[in-house]
């Protein structure tokens, strides 16, 4: 931080790049889940006798980690877990068909502990309380309130990358295929801006034209590109041939819902 009078201070010139003050990296440095055990000021480099660098010493203990998780309400047992779920639908929040109870019932296969489960869906009308008690994560936990307004597919996606990030052990995402709310993550996975670790799995309850045919009617403008969103959310890549988990060669899992028409 050449130049500034004090260190800690902004830079004199405002159309300067802008750079971190000692406050705001540490705070920054925490609310990943650091632990910052100092920071100062330190020489750029052998040549250079001004201490003018910014330096800090970071320790990540993983208990103290857990707790950090935890405290965000991004954590509800004391284990690191390994599924990751998306849904717009979760039996017991709100009324549901057959998609929701699926979840649930997947989830307790699974043992909750050693699942995430990122609910994207209505969430004004639902009572706050809720989400801890089904130990539910929603996406105004993990998105910036400007962002919230965006399809719920880009919410979507916005939310799992910052659930990988918090949980890099992460080895499965699910979701639905209903209304495409994964279609953003199957472009991301075949875009590479998905760890090559991580397996997607999109579950086939049921399509939109599926259920138009149940019904015998169209469903107009209300599901406008619904039809494209789930053919791409049902679009993996192929999954690499280094994978050793055979079941990574199935991405695609069909299922049945409680009753077809909603």
């Amino acid at each position: 931080m050449l130049d500034y009078k004090p260190y800690g201070a902004y830079p004199e010139n405002r159309a300067h790049v802008r750079e971190w003050t000692h406050e705001e990296l540490v705070v920054f440095c925490q609310a990943a889940g650091f632990q910052v055990e100092r920071y100062g000021h330190t020489r750029a480099n052998q040549f250079d006798e001004q201490y003018t660098t910014i330096y800090i010493q970071l320790r990540c203990d993983p208990d103290r980690y857990l707790e950090f998780l935890q405290v965000a309400g991004l954590l509800h047992d004391d284990v690191m877990p390994r599924h990751l779920l998306l849904t717009a639908e979760y039996a017991g929040l709100h009324s549901t068909g057959g998609i929701g109870t699926f979840v649930v019932e997947q989830r307790l296969t699974y043992g909750v502990e050693n699942t995430l489960c990122l609910y994207i869906g209505q969430e004004e009308s639902l009572d706050a309380e809720l989400f801890p008690r089904f130990k539910l994560i929603n996406s105004q936990m993990l998105v910036d309130k400007v962002n919230l307004s965006l399809p719920v597919e880009e919410i979507a996606l916005k939310a799992t990358l910052q659930l990988l990030f918090y949980f890099p052990n992460l080895a499965k995402i699910e979701y639905p295929d209903y209304q495409g709310l994964g279609c953003r993550l199957a472009q991301a996975k075949r875009a590479g801006l998905l760890p090559p670790s991580v397996q997607l799995i999109v579950h086939c309850h049921g399509a939109t034209h599926y259920l138009e045919n149940a019904h015998q009617t169209w469903y107009g403008i209300s599901h406008f590109n619904a039809a494209e969103r789930e053919k791409i959310s049902s679009a993996i890549p192929t999954i690499s041939s280094q994978s050793t988990s055979s079941a990574q060669n199935k991405p695609i899992r069909w299922c049945s819902s409680a009753s077809a028409p909603r």
